[in-house]
């Protein structure tokens, strides 16, 4: 646990290079792209589901896109499948997959904070890391999806809808869930005010209970694929969460108040409102399923942009005021939140199964073979 509590205390100090040139900032950014590509890439018997990705590397078939099958019921889903494929024919190595998918997750991390928060792209990177924690550290099947997904942001704020499909159309391939972003390129024209919000936010909260036991019926009675799909994340913890807590609820209810607030120094409304809705559904989800329900987590994949660029939308805001008052209440608001995720990091149900101790490539002669072999 402290090998990667000290890693995310480190990216964390490192905003105080923040302080120094653009070219400090760009530096500094590379070497933490570089870092995890190499912690995410080099890992060995590292991770969720490290046996069965690996297998599927080293058995997925280009013959059998559209019938490979998972858990004995479910197929995989065909983008994945020729991923795994033809990664296995070019690259040869297992790790070096591993390393070409970390980089394309930092990579679009950096494109996402290229163009949402320029003037602070430090706060911005340690902010994502920190909310997502352990997910930095390789990207899986449903952490491959919503690294695509991230690319969809740019062309719902151009309303650019035929990349836009494009790009969920790719996600979808890779993992289902990337569907549940479809919607969201037409949801801008709901504009939240402080009443609907607060009524909606505190119906989810305290209904979050019920709606576990009710919800997932829906789809039981269509059957099939979609009724087992559905059994298969609800009885699941792998994604590992521990719940969200009352102060939580209301940390989070204050800070999507202060994002309606700062609606008004958007220059364009419809993206914000956008914005807006996606963090109401990403809080939803977490308040919904986190407890007792982590696998359906993963619903909300592809909306990690959300809460990074909103809270460095309103920081730099703040900061620009040049007020004092505000100046000091955006560092603090920084603090406070990244404080508040930094204790939840590794905090997840299998995580230390999955992740602790931390092995390499370089371990490999001493580790074994994989369980299927």
């Amino acid at each position: 646990m402290y090998f990667y509590l000290t890693i995310h205390l480190c990216v964390l100090l490192s905003i105080f290079f923040e302080l120094g040139s653009q070219n400090v900032k760009k530096y500094v950014l590379w070497f933490w792209v570089l870092f995890f590509t190499c912690i995410g890439g080099f890992r060995w018997n590292v991770g969720d589901d490290w046996d069965q990705y690996y297998y599927y590397f080293e058995n997925c078939s280009l013959f059998h896109i559209f019938d490979t099958i998972r858990y004995g019921e479910d197929f995989l889903e065909p983008g994945f499948v020729f991923l795994q494929s033809i990664s296995k024919l070019i690259l040869k190595e297992y790790y070096i997959y591993n390393i070409v998918l970390t980089f394309f997750y930092q990579f679009t991390i950096v494109r996402i904070i290229k163009r949402y928060s320029p003037k602070y792209p430090i706060l911005m990177y340690a902010f994502i890391m920190t909310v997502t924690g352990t997910a930095s550290y390789g990207a899986v099947r449903a952490g491959l999806a919503a690294a695509i997904m991230y690319w969809a942001y740019p062309y719902i704020e151009k309303r650019d809808l035929k990349k836009f499909l494009l790009v969920v159309f790719i996600g979808t391939s890779i993992h289902v869930l990337s569907l549940v972003m479809l919607p969201f390129y037409w949801i801008g024209k709901f504009k939240f005010n402080y009443l609907t919000a607060t009524i909606l936010y505190f119906v989810v909260a305290f209904g979050s209970v019920y709606f576990r036991n009710y919800l997932l019926q829906v789809p039981m009675f269509l059957g099939g694929n979609i009724a087992y799909k559905a059994e298969l994340y609800a009885n699941g913890q792998t994604i590992g969460f521990t719940g969200s807590t009352s102060y939580g609820w209301f940390l989070y209810y204050f800070l999507f108040m202060l994002f309606i607030y700062m609606r008004q120094y958007s220059k364009n409304e419809y993206f914000y409102n956008t914005l807006l809705m996606l963090f109401f559904v990403l809080r939803a989800i977490m308040m919904t399923f986190s407890e007792g329900m982590g696998d359906l987590t993963r619903l909300s994949a592809g909306l990690g942009p959300v809460f990074p660029v909103l809270m460095l939308f309103t920081f730099t805001k703040l900061m620009e005021s040049k007020k004092g008052f505000l100046v000091i209440s955006a560092i603090a608001l920084y603090v406070a939140v990244n404080v508040y995720n930094f204790g939840k990091i590794g905090a997840g149900y299998y995580f230390e199964n999955s992740y602790v101790p931390y092995k390499t490539i370089f371990d490999y002669n001493s580790l074994g073979k994989p369980m299927w072999y």
